[in-house]
């Protein structure tokens, strides 16, 4: 009969690895305390504006990330990605739609866990039940991201407009629940 052992005993940070008794699993994996961030911007987007939402270290591990729209407008979609935060707010992406792809906000939308949105790169490469809880570095690696372990930076989330939303302004509302990295 076998032993395994889970992320909290491997070196590698896997499941199913085997024992390394000189690791202690991350306060984000064995004994994260929750926490919450909301950000909320509105105005009239185009499809060649950046709205960036919040701010999140690498070694965050996002749990769920929710978008709220008002659906003012009668056209629109968007994309939720991944930039570097950059000295002021104007780091290069990462990946501009790693986690929602074309998201309608033409109608009223209520918290959406983007996620686990089906047209998300994200999701498309690793699935919904692999990436929940990773760290955001590990996520951004699923998409156009390159980092093969932690760069120790600070990422935006940032959303995108993929179609203009016509001639209203419109209100986002991203949520997101996290543990710390640290």
């Amino acid at each position: 009969m076998a032993t395994y052992y889970s992320d909290h005993f491997s070196a590698s940070g896997d499941d199913g690895d085997s024992l390394d008794v000189q690791i202690r699993a991350s306060a984000g994996v064995s004994h994260g305390r929750v926490r919450y961030k909301r950000s909320r911007a509105g105005g009239l987007f185009l499809d060649s504006d950046t709205v960036r939402m919040m701010t999140f270290k690498s070694s965050d591990r996002l749990l769920e990330m929710y978008l709220t729209t008002d659906g003012a407008s009668s056209a629109g979609a968007v994309n939720i990605g991944l930039y570097l935060t950059g000295a002021n707010h104007d780091g290069a992406v990462v990946d501009a739609d790693l986690f929602a792809t074309a998201l309608t906000t033409s109608t009223l939308t209520t918290r959406v866990n983007v996620l686990g949105e089906a047209g998300s790169a994200l999701i498309a490469v690793a699935g919904e039940e692999a990436v929940e809880g990773q760290a955001l570095w590990a996520q951004a690696a699923y998409g156009a991201g390159s980092d093969t372990s932690d760069p120790q930076t600070q990422y935006d989330i940032v959303v995108t407009p993929s179609t203009s939303h016509a001639t209203t302004d419109i209100i986002l509302t991203l949520e997101a629940y996290y543990t710390s990295g640290d």
